[in-house]
């Protein structure tokens, strides 16, 4: 019963994810709603009933208006129609009347007995119990555990905490007791979140138990993993492969130190923008959270200087010094822990890391942009950066000398992946700048794997038919340093020429700015995805497979170009113990997954052979 409501739930959040309500063109519009104080009351009135030891809880904060947006969506994209007062209907508990439809109905998770799975206790706010007891034909109207039969599904149990009914399946009975038995709310612990969780539709919350739940399983899972590869896996591989997963459980176990809550929600604007908004609350006194305190809010552009035109992804980064050092040390302990896979000891692997670090010791910011490129030019092309530091002339002198001094080590490394970069000096447009031709580590695929011409394409259809690179660095002014991968001179010395211009570029895209407007203001990191672009890229990897293949080697049908949109849009913002992250997609995407949808339908019911 409540399992299936959990994945009615979990189908809800995914749906405000890919649905919209309408596509307008409007003003501006704030990135969180203000929250009213019957939002507010009917998530403190949630919080009162899950216990201080659950371990998380699904919150869908107004049924009623719940269901006419999901409604909405769903007819949008032509996806199946959802409702969740006809699921409390039809399906489990089977209720019609007696339940508040426009106050909060809830999912509490809490743990099983011991090797046993979570127990998940539905709650459901009431208006009038004895009408909820005479749908359900209970014996008793009391309050207490007792036993009904759902229109699907086995017999369940149903019980009164206050204002909520509470229903669960019989192997769920001790859950069932411990919600309604829990002297301790989580209430005081969850209070800072409250806010955020009434300005969302719909949320899930991970507890600190529930995170170390998490971190435990995945914990074994890693562990799992590691045996397998130990049996049937080269020993060679298996001990690269045991290194990076003793890394995730380090990552694990600091997460476990770190957190006190971690949070999804999900809110649909009325013009049809859907938000998917995450937090992490960290524990007073925890590194990472003091960290975050000291990094300040954004103020400038930080995609600042990046060409525009077309564009498959883009982002912009600040890089504030307690949080570099962090980065830094996780870096040195990757490279230590995984040495025996780049042919080094774990002194070069140190030394190595430690060298990567040396040159972001001044970086105060970094952007990047990936453009699409041409037919026939490799994915990792027409990639162009910013970085601003406080002297980019000494910055490209530092950098020339870190390469050296880092190919120094790889020269005394016992083969691996990493293979020294040549360097040259030169000038673009007047300007310093150097020159990097690079070696792509590729794997080596064996000649009677029966997806190796496949995987080849790829590979060539991501690097070119060679594993090299070029690369360039340059100074634009006294404070950038630009950079291309996989590009020419010529393409990075209009680069110097657009930064020192003080245009827009990138940052001024119409489209862009759409996106950027969604976005929370003072992001310390912001990323961008053109979905237009990205469907690009997969044909052409349908049409690089086919070519290589042969007949029947893609797909039976064309796939056609995706309209022009506003791109997909995702921010990250650090403040005193709280990491918050957004994700926008705009109306405008929204309503044109849904024409997509229906144009590949037709696709696939006239299928064109020819893959563009």
């Amino acid at each position: 019963m409540t399992r299936r409501t959990l994945g009615m739930l979990a189908a809800v959040l995914l749906q405000f994810q890919v649905c919209n309500l309408q596509f307008a063109i409007c003003d501006p519009i704030p990135d969180t709603p203000a929250a009213t104080a019957s939002d507010v009351a009917a998530v403190k009135s949630v919080l009162a009933i899950v216990p201080s030891d659950a371990l998380g809880f699904v919150l869908i904060k107004n049924l009623a208006e719940a269901d006419v947006r999901i409604q909405k969506l769903t007819t949008t994209v032509g996806a199946p129609g959802l409702s969740l007062r006809d699921l409390l209907k039809n399906d489990s508990p089977g209720i019609d009347k007696g339940f508040d439809e426009k106050g909060p109905q809830a999912v509490i998770l809490v743990a099983g007995a011991a090797g046993k799975k979570p127990a998940p206790v539905l709650a459901v706010r009431a208006t009038d119990y004895r009408q909820i007891a005479e749908q359900l034909k209970l014996e008793k109207a009391d309050g207490s555990i007792a036993e009904f039969r759902p229109p699907k599904g086995p017999p369940g149990l149903l019980a009164r905490r206050g204002d909520f009914v509470l229903f669960t399946e019989k192997e769920f009975q001790r859950g069932l007791e411990a919600v309604l038995t829990a002297k301790q709310s989580i209430a005081a612990e969850a209070a800072p979140l409250v806010p955020w969780l009434a300005a969302n539709d719909a949320a899930f919350v991970g507890t600190r138990a529930g995170v170390a739940l998490v971190a435990a399983e995945a914990r074994k899972a890693l562990a799992d993993l590691g045996s397998r590869a130990e049996m049937n896996v080269a020993a060679g591989p298996a001990a690269s492969m045991r290194a990076v997963l003793g890394f995730y459980v380090k990552l694990l176990e600091a997460a476990e130190k770190e957190v006190a809550l971690a949070a999804i929600g999900v809110w649909a604007d009325e013009q049809g923008t859907v938000r998917v908004k995450g937090r992490l609350r960290l524990l007073d006194g925890s590194q990472l959270g003091q960290s975050l305190g000291q990094i300040q809010p954004q103020r400038q552009d930080l995609l600042a200087g990046l060409p525009g035109g077309q564009f498959l992804v883009a982002f912009g980064a600040a890089m504030p010094e307690p949080l570099m050092r962090q980065v830094v040390n996780l870096g040195v302990e990757f490279m230590k822990m995984n040495a025996a896979m780049y042919g080094l000891s774990p002194e070069q692997a140190e030394q190595l890391a430690k060298l990567s670090a040396k040159g972001m010791e001044h970086a105060q910011t970094l952007s990047l942009v990936m453009q699409p490129g041409k037919r026939g030019e490799p994915i990792y092309s027409n990639i162009f950066g910013c970085l601003r530091v406080q002297n980019a002339t000494r910055y490209l002198e530092q950098y020339q000398e870190q390469m050296q001094a880092t190919n120094q080590v790889l020269k005394q490394a016992a083969g691996g992946l990493m293979k020294p970069t040549e360097v040259k000096r030169l000038e673009i447009g007047g300007h310093p700048a150097l020159e990097l031709q690079v070696t792509i580590p590729l794997p080596k695929l064996a000649e009677d794997n029966p997806g190796a011409r496949a995987q080849q394409a790829m590979l060539q259809l991501m690097f070119g038919p060679t594993n090299k690179m070029t690369a360039y660095v340059a100074v634009a002014n006294q404070s950038m340093v630009v950079m291309g991968y996989g590009t020419t001179p010529e393409r990075v010395g209009e680069l110097i020429d657009l930064v020192r211009s003080g245009k827009a570029g990138l940052a001024g895209d119409a489209d862009l700015a759409v996106t950027a407007a969604l976005l929370p203001a003072g992001a310390q990191w912001v990323g961008y995805v053109s979905p237009r672009s990205y469907m690009g890229l997969v044909q052409r990897a349908f049409r690089e497979i086919a070519g290589v293949m042969g007949p029947g080697g893609g797909l039976p049908f064309s796939l056609p170009p995706f309209p022009q949109t506003p791109p997909v849009g995702v921010a990250v913002q650090a403040s005193a113990g709280t990491l918050d992250s957004t994700l926008v997609v705009p109306a405008a995407v929204l309503k044109a997954v849904g024409e997509y949808i229906r144009t590949v339908q037709q696709a696939v019911i006239n299928p064109n052979p020819q893959i563009p």
